[in-house]
């Protein structure tokens, strides 16, 4: 339902208020025309598209299968499809489509983070989830001056130990 109420621009699903740069399609052999046309409209406008296993081969009636199997051989030739076999080509397969918008020196599952844009900002929330402090090297997929702003306090002050430069650091 989201892809059917989403639209695309730029190469990104928009829905809800957030941007999409690529579909991660499970396994499926039977998938709503509809849907199928919007997600191929996606790729098309020069959207990512991972599939795990094979593409959809069977539509909702008879009359949408003719055309699933034309959407899934024209997706085949796709340079905006990646096809995994593994659930472990996953992430591999999203990094070869994709840009990471944050990344982290060394695994850090307690660290959570969510991306917002808006006027001409980027704005990264990063989350400590644990009860400890956490240290590390954060890259953004963004330039520009960094601030840090306290939620507790509202204080707003440029973060210890940052490297502010043109590498997107």
């Amino acid at each position: 339902q989201a892809i059917l109420e989403s639209f695309i621009r730029d190469g990104k699903f928009q829905v809800a208020g957030e941007s999409f740069a690529c579909l991660i399609l499970p396994e499926t052999k039977i998938i709503p025309l509809e849907t199928y046309r919007k997600i191929a409209a996606f790729v098309n406008a020069g959207g990512k598209l991972v599939v795990l296993g094979n593409l959809p081969s069977v539509g909702m009636s008879e009359s949408e299968t003719k055309e699933v199997i034309q959407i899934s051989g024209t997706l085949r030739d796709s340079k905006n499809l990646k096809r995994i076999d593994r659930i472990s080509g996953l992430a591999p397969a999203i990094a070869a489509c994709i840009k990471p918008d944050v990344k982290i020196d060394k695994p850090c599952p307690e660290l959570f983070y969510n991306h917002r844009t808006g006027n001409m900002a980027d704005i990264y929330y990063l989350i400590n989830l644990s009860d400890k402090p956490v240290a590390g090297a954060v890259t953004f997929r963004a330039t520009g001056k960094a601030e840090c702003w306290d939620p507790q306090t509202g204080e707003m002050n440029t973060p210890e130990g940052i490297s502010q430069n043109n590498d997107n650091t």
